[in-house]
């Protein structure tokens, strides 16, 4: 290690180095002296470091004079540490004298820097979020790309002018596409609504990842929605239509639709009041229409009413349907209401099911585990003793038909979303209610359920409870396997971890599967995972991966964080 020799340590030494000598020492401090005025200072204020032709430059000191005051304390040295060429690392004892098997002329006027360890190989670059169909690095996925941009740009040279017959440039297009005139003119609307959307097609153009079905949507959604809030339809889209996920799912048609229409209850729900068409929403409700098809001989009824009314309607006609299959059961069994055989049996279910909790209890057995396992136990025993008869499955159009003529009423439960204490705003099989069928529906609920501590709760048997099922319903809409739009309500609610693997009956563990998907998954030809916040990634047996995203109306609760953002921080009270 170099001993720091400052200028004023060089200068002290000089003079006090040859005392013993009274003819050196004037030849000394006459030659100081003119070292001193040959070699100034390189900054008034600065030292040096002394060490072999080695010059660095410190931090200032004092006020510019070459001594410090007496007043002042002496300047600490500048440790500078430095490994000397061709010796060893200490170049200097005490005295400054370099030692015995140094060799100082071969580190003059060199400064040797140790080399920084090796930094740490940089991790891999995050991918960036895409859509699957559009994905811009597979070149198998350019087809669908090359065949939106040819579509566009085919509507795109199609639009009219302003002063333009539509019907005539429709019916042009129409026969050169190959399309109907509606979808012509649909087809021109979904290119022209572009325009009104700068966001979303300045993203279009740059994902080509809207076909003319999902642009025809967006310009059936957007109607008659006002100038207003346009820039903020405008800005919702583009965000709802960007990539968040790797391999993401394209949102389909229907759920673009959905999701519009959800933006117009918030933002202008006046519009959702009227038709395609511009008619008020009032003229089209509440009728019947027959249609009779002469080529085969059949004939077609059409039953146009509130959302709730048909709902309602198809609930009693399933309801109709199980009454009349036991009564078809007890005719073959020739039994006129319920058996003997059968009255005994269930009397001794409730005493053998009791049986069964009190030894559980004892042995400090889950009762519930118990219950469920005794419960399947005798159920295999009556479909044993008691096999049912095969018969015909009653077609739901018997039903209906009987449950006109016998006018049956039948008891039916909805289930609808909203706020709290607030009006119904979303009923089952994806309904977003306008303002008149809100009023209606609010007049119609009989019981509340409040979901908001349901994703904490965790059950110890295989199904789910009713509050559990309303939830994953509202959170994911639909079934959540890719390309498939089949209302959640219609689905089985799957265990993502299977329950014989030890797959806990909770919220974050369940999702929504049409039987199709279902049997998909459970064959294992199909892999599922799901994040906490309902996000579904699918991977297939060729290793390609799916995401998907919940679209039903508790998805963006159960995506929420416990983060502030800053300008919610620095909001101020109106």
């Amino acid at each position: 290690m170099f001993k720091k020799f400052t200028w004023r340590d060089y200068y002290s030494t000089m003079i006090s180095y040859f005392p013993w000598c009274s003819w050196v020492t004037p030849l000394s401090l006459t030659l100081t002296r003119l070292l001193h005025v040959l070699q100034p200072l390189p900054h008034p204020g600065m030292d040096f470091a002394w060490g072999y032709g080695e010059v660095l430059l410190g931090e200032p000191v004092g006020h510019g004079h070459y001594f410090p005051d007496p007043e002042e304390p002496k300047p600490e040295p500048i440790d500078v540490e430095a490994e000397a060429i061709g010796g060893t690392s200490e170049a200097f004892d005490d005295q400054g004298i370099p030692p015995e098997g140094g060799d100082p002329g071969a580190i003059e006027g060199e400064l040797v820097v140790e080399e920084a360890p090796p930094a740490a190989p940089p991790s891999p670059p995050r991918k960036k979020p895409y859509f699957y169909a559009a994905n811009p690095n597979d070149p198998e996925h350019q087809t669908f790309r090359r065949v939106n941009i040819a579509e566009f740009e085919y509507w795109a040279e199609k639009l009219p002018e302003d002063q333009e017959d539509l019907d005539t440039v429709a019916a042009l297009c129409a026969m050169e596409f190959a399309r109907t005139h509606q979808q012509a003119k649909e087809s021109l609307g979904g290119v022209a609504i572009l325009e009104s959307l700068p966001k979303l097609k300045h993203l279009f153009v740059n994902l080509w990842h809207l076909d003319t079905a999902r642009r025809n949507t967006i310009d059936r959604g957007l109607r008659f929605v006002p100038q207003r809030v346009m820039p903020t339809m405008d800005e919702e889209i583009t965000r709802y239509l960007t990539p968040t996920e790797v391999a993401q799912e394209i949102p389909s048609p229907q759920a673009i639709g959905i999701f519009i229409r959800r933006l117009k209850q918030k933002l202008c729900p006046e519009t959702l009041e009227k038709n395609q068409d511009g008619s008020s929403a009032s003229a089209r409700e509440r009728g019947l229409r027959f249609r009779y098809d002469r080529s085969d001989g059949t004939a077609e009824l059409r039953v146009r009413a509130e959302v709730h009314e048909i709902l309602a309607l198809e609930r009693a006609v399933q309801k109709r349907q199980v009454h009349v299959q036991r009564k078809a059961i007890q005719a073959r069994e020739g039994v006129h209401g319920p058996s003997e055989d059968l009255m005994v049996f269930w009397q001794r279910r409730e005493g053998f099911l009791e049986k069964i909790r009190e030894v559980a209890r004892d042995q400090n057995i889950s009762e519930a585990l118990a219950t469920e396992m005794a419960e399947k136990t005798l159920m295999s025993m009556r479909l044993h003793a008691f096999p049912r008869p095969e018969i015909d499955v009653i077609n739901p159009i018997d039903a209906f038909l009987s449950l006109l003529w016998d006018n049956v009423k039948v008891n039916v439960t909805l289930n609808t979303y909203g706020p709290p204490g607030g009006q119904p705003k979303y009923l089952e099989r994806g309904f977003y209610l306008r303002v008149v069928q809100q009023k209606a529906m609010a007049k119609l609920v009989n019981k509340v359920r409040d979901l908001t501590d349901i994703p904490e709760v965790i059950l110890d048997c295989h199904d789910p409870n009713d509050a559990q099922r309303a939830f994953v319903f509202g959170r994911d809409g639909t079934c959540r396997a890719p390309g498939c739009q089949r209302e959640a309500e219609l689905c089985d609610i799957d265990h993502v971890i299977e329950y014989d693997d030890d797959g806990p009956t909770t919220i974050g563990n369940m999702m929504c599967l049409c039987r199709r998907h279902h049997c998909q998954k459970t064959d294992g030809r199909m892999r599922a995972f799901m994040r906490h916040d309902g996000t579904a990634i699918f991977t297939y047996p060729n290793g390609v991966q799916v995401t998907t995203r919940p679209e039903g109306p508790l998805a963006e609760t159960t995506g929420s964080h416990w983060g502030i953002t800053w300008g919610k921080y620095r909001r101020r009270p109106a």
